[in-house]
């Protein structure tokens, strides 16, 4: 289990050792709903309480205040870089990897899915060791021995109605991606 905290200067995903001790985002800071959070606050407070942090979709510009190359600037906050996730466009992805790279921090992979079931294992997060507790992967967050990768065919999107004819044996899947693979060099 872990947190995703939108502020104002990028997306993070959160992970407590112990998760049911975190406190929830508006006991700490209050409300978001006039003005995202503070990235500068938030990141150092969540960083005490233990939590592993992974800038998330860092060059996503689909998505409102993306970090950008402020993510640059997390050093010692930071244990990790979403450095592939299915649903950015490449450019953004390789401009993470990147970032990820001048931090000297690993990356991650997410499918990012939030639609359908279908969309689960797109891009993941291969780890070295075997994670069988939230303690055991916040460690491993922190050790980065882990790279991103990328499973199967992305779904191919339709207009109404292709669906179902493709269903009844029409139409082709998606394209295969490829990305490099990022880390730790």
């Amino acid at each position: 289990m872990g947190l995703e905290l939108v502020t104002d200067r990028g997306q993070y995903l959160c992970f407590f050792p112990k998760p049911e001790l975190a406190p929830e985002p508006v006991q700490l800071w209050g409300s978001n709903r006039e003005k995202p959070w503070s990235a500068a606050e938030c990141l150092p407070k969540v960083k005490a309480l233990g939590a592993a942090i992974v800038a998330a979709r860092p060059f996503d510009r689909d998505v409102p205040n993306p970090a950008m190359e402020y993510v640059r600037s997390l050093s010692g906050v930071l244990c990790a870089v979403e450095g592939y996730n299915a649903k950015v466009k490449q450019t953004a992805n390789d401009l993470a990897v990147e970032a990820a790279d001048v931090l000297k921090l690993p990356c991650v992979g997410g499918s990012d899915a939030r639609g359908s079931l279908d969309e689960m294992g797109r891009g993941a997060t291969f780890f070295k060791r075997d994670v069988l507790t939230q303690a055991q992967l916040v460690e491993e967050l922190f050790k980065g021995d882990y790279w991103p990768v990328m499973a199967g065919e992305l779904p191919r999107l339709t207009r109404p109605g292709e669906a179902q004819a493709q269903r009844k044996g029409g139409g082709g899947g998606g394209k295969k991606q490829q990305h490099r693979r990022g880390g730790r060099r």
